[in-house]
């Protein structure tokens, strides 16, 4: 499961209002503390600091939140509170704690159950520490027997010291890696493995305006029960293959768009009747992410995100005969 990060949505605007203003934080320390079990991740409970060193910083991080999906995780804080300087400790009031359904794209509408707790700390002024201790329940697996994590910290921030710790029984055979930075140890005791990630990025490096996307480049680590992007690939097909099945319909459509047509000509014709009939809407709730609509339901419905047109323009192709990667 991924760990949620509070610089997520920070995006190219972000960018030039920090480069201008300063970088808006100083540290963070974040500790998740997950286990591993055959039957999934028990709650993953996370301790982090977050101290502004702007007055962007001030604004951006003033409000921390937590966003997650409802039918697959729960969010909950259990502490939180600003710290200044002094020492003087300023409680987050639970009436200052929301969990709310996120507005959705306007071509999205009613099709995620994507939610978001925010803590609103009070006092916040440069060089306080806000705090907040929290947890994730995991309702249920993305991929049946498979789990996935990972955290990445914006090169662009310092953080003073970031701790992942993730326990599993040593049958779980599981895969990481850490990049730019990240340390990544391994112990076992009594049956249990622990992999331990460390990061300590004391100085941050400038925004670079007109680059690359931050998350590639920056210190990243990752762990995960797949050995390589074959075993992702198979996992997906077993949500997409049921999907891409062939009805009369279906078959109907198929020799209706491609009368006349053969070869490369036929596959185009299939294309953009797809693209120009089946418009797209986001279809996130659950495990719909990453598990597309049957091409079937796509058709019925004239409606689908970018999963379900695939699965229907796949399922068209075999209808025709035509071996999907043929023309790829």
């Amino acid at each position: 499961m991924p760990c949620k990060q509070p610089w997520r949505d920070f995006s190219v605007p972000h960018w030039l209002q920090a480069a201008s203003e300063g970088l808006p934080i100083k540290s963070s320390l974040t500790t998740p503390y997950t286990t591993y079990t055959t039957t999934g991740p028990t709650p993953a409970p996370f301790h982090e600091v977050v101290v502004p060193i702007s007055h962007y910083g001030v604004q951006k991080y003033g409000q921390v939140q937590k966003r997650f999906s409802a039918k697959m995780e729960h969010v909950t804080v259990v502490d939180a509170y600003t710290l200044s300087p002094s020492g003087k400790r300023y409680p987050v009031s639970e009436k200052k704690i929301f969990t709310r359904t996120l507005p959705v794209a306007q071509n999205a509408p009613e099709f995620s159950d994507a939610k978001t707790t925010t803590m609103v700390f009070p006092h916040v002024a440069v060089g306080d520490e806000l705090v907040a201790d929290w947890k994730i329940d995991f309702l249920k697996p993305y991929f049946p027997n498979a789990i996935s994590l990972s955290h990445g910290v914006p090169y662009f921030l310092q953080a003073d010291n970031v701790h992942i710790i993730v326990h599993a029984p040593t049958s779980m055979a599981l895969h990481w890696a850490g990049s730019d930075g990240y340390a990544v140890t391994r112990t076992v005791a009594k049956g249990v493995q622990t992999i331990t990630a460390t990061l300590h990025q004391p100085i941050a490096q400038p925004i670079q305006i007109n680059a690359v996307d931050f998350h590639q480049v920056s210190p990243t680590f990752i762990l995960s029960t797949f050995p390589n992007w074959q075993a992702i690939g198979d996992a997906y097909w077993k949500y997409a293959e049921p999907a891409e099945a062939v009805t009369p319909e279906i078959k109907a459509l198929a020799d209706k768009i491609t009368e006349g047509k053969t070869g490369e000509a036929a596959v185009q014709a299939l294309y953009d009747w797809t693209v120009h009939h089946i418009r797209w809407v986001g279809v996130e709730t659950g495990l719909s992410g990453y598990k597309p609509y049957p091409a079937a339901k796509t058709l019925s419905q004239r409606y689908g995100d970018c999963k379900a047109a695939a699965a229907l323009l796949v399922a068209l192709l075999h209808a025709k005969g035509t071996p999907p990667n043929r023309y790829c």
